[in-house]
């Protein structure tokens, strides 16, 4: 066990280039027949502009049925669980409250990168605003390529966290590199998850990165590092490990070795994700590897928007045009959220690891940048917390194709982390997941 991880490692994992692959990236949105609408929406956007990566894991035949006979891609992987059915529960065996599928996610995503793929894992209902090449979004920095989760901010929830960080990480949107840093993070959320007699991937990975990592974060660059540690404490003045903590580590190591995550569903026969026989069997980057440091980048509010409708504001085209060109703002604001845009980002001007500045500038003003070219303030993503049923989502859909939604709150508008303390938590009450 690599104690002094943090200072010695040169990329978080173990296998050095051959984990950083550019061209391993998938994206992948789970989704069941109840949002059948949304979920084609969200793949022929994605289709629409340029990627080739995307794919659905389809939670029940029907949805399975409906994208193949479209020539979608979609993985037949996701059977439901066989344990009793919920009074109300909208797709059958994965629970009224969908604690099943998010235990699920993350031992999906931990076998996927146990195979060597690293997963860039969305809700359905992300609208992406623009296309940015997967190589550049997470391999277009030294800073991002030595990062083994990448995660958005949500709003609230869990509240522990935010009270503690100022923030908190969304799995709405969330990638996991294939390394064995990443795959050490699951398995301790994972572990969370099996405690329990229900799941929250929210609350398990981002507890696991307060409680466990005791994770410190850079607000400037938004990275965060942290070394996972014995008990359940959070004293962030912790530096190193300790004889009792290595002690607890080791058997911690050791039943990570042991486990197996993978209990919550039926699988197919011939099954090729990793998780059945499939191609497992001749698959090296199964191999199990315990990393007890953690490298975590936090994206920056406005580039991944996800918040109450209270941080937007609707406005007319000319108005947001406007704001755009205003002095002194940054270049996401004016951007009408969820709206194609027709700019297309790739690798500008090198691979720094620090912020930067193009000496064009966009919309009258500089754009302002992180790492390798992408203009972190512009909206990338976007989902705000509008709907959960499936024929509301596309009502919030076509309302954000017809009008124009800016960011408003200045919040939202600042790539910095915020301060813990420094925000209000509006809509705490209205919230329970996100």
């Amino acid at each position: 066990i690599a104690v002094n991880a943090v200072t010695t490692k040169a990329a978080s994992g173990t296998g050095g280039g051959d984990e950083r692959r550019s061209d391993d990236w998938k994206i992948v949105a789970f989704s069941s027949h109840n949002y059948l609408g949304i979920t084609e929406r969200w793949y022929d956007r994605l289709t629409d502009l340029g990627y080739t990566e995307h794919v659905v894991a389809a939670m029940d035949e029907q949805l399975f049925d409906a994208l193949a006979a479209k020539g979608y891609r979609v993985e037949d992987h996701v059977v439901s669980p066989t344990e009793k059915l919920e009074p109300g529960e909208p797709v059958p065996g994965w629970g009224r409250h969908l604690w099943k599928l998010w235990r699920y996610r993350l031992s999906y995503a931990l076998r996927q990168t146990q195979l060597g793929r690293s997963i860039f894992l969305v809700d359905v209902d992300t609208m992406w605003n623009r296309y940015v090449a997967l190589h550049t979004l997470f391999n277009g920095s030294q800073m991002d390529n030595n990062t083994d989760v990448f995660l958005s901010q949500g709003t609230v929830y869990p509240p522990d966290v935010y009270d503690k960080w100022g923030f908190v990480g969304c799995m709405g949107s969330v990638a996991f590199r294939a390394t064995s840093a990443a795959q050490t993070l699951l398995r301790q959320a994972i572990r969370t998850c099996a405690e329990g007699s229900s799941c929250d991937d929210q609350v398990a990975v981002d507890r696991a990165l307060m409680r466990r990592y005791r994770i410190e974060w850079d607000r400037d660059t938004g990275v965060g590092v942290g070394v996972l540690r014995g008990g359940g404490g959070d004293d962030a003045n912790a530096s190193k490990l300790g004889e009792a903590d290595s002690s607890i580590l080791e058997q911690q190591h050791l039943t990570d070795e042991q486990s197996h995550v993978n209990t919550v569903v039926a699988l197919r026969d011939g099954d090729k994700t990793g998780h059945g026989a499939g191609d497992a069997s001749n698959s090296t980057g199964a191999i199990k590897i315990f990393e007890p440091s953690v490298t975590v980048r936090m994206w920056p509010k406005p580039f991944v928007f996800r918040s109450f409708m209270k941080d937007v504001r609707r406005v007319n085209v000319d108005e947001a045009a406007q704001l755009a060109k205003a002095p002194n703002v940054p270049s996401g604001a004016g951007t009408c959220l969820g709206q194609v845009s027709e700019r297309k980002e790739n690798v500008i001007g090198g691979t720094g690891d620090t912020a930067g500045e193009l000496g064009d500038s966009d919309n009258g003003h500089s754009v302002s940048l992180i790492g390798g070219g992408i203009d972190f303030s512009n909206p990338f993503i976007v989902a705000p917390c509008l709907a959960k049923d499936g024929k509301e989502k596309i009502e919030a859909w076509d309302k954000f194709q017809r009008f124009c939604f800016i960011i408003e709150t200045k919040a939202y508008l600042e790539q910095r982390l915020p301060e813990a303390g420094k925000e209000p938590a509006e809509g705490a009450k209205a919230i329970t997941d996100t």
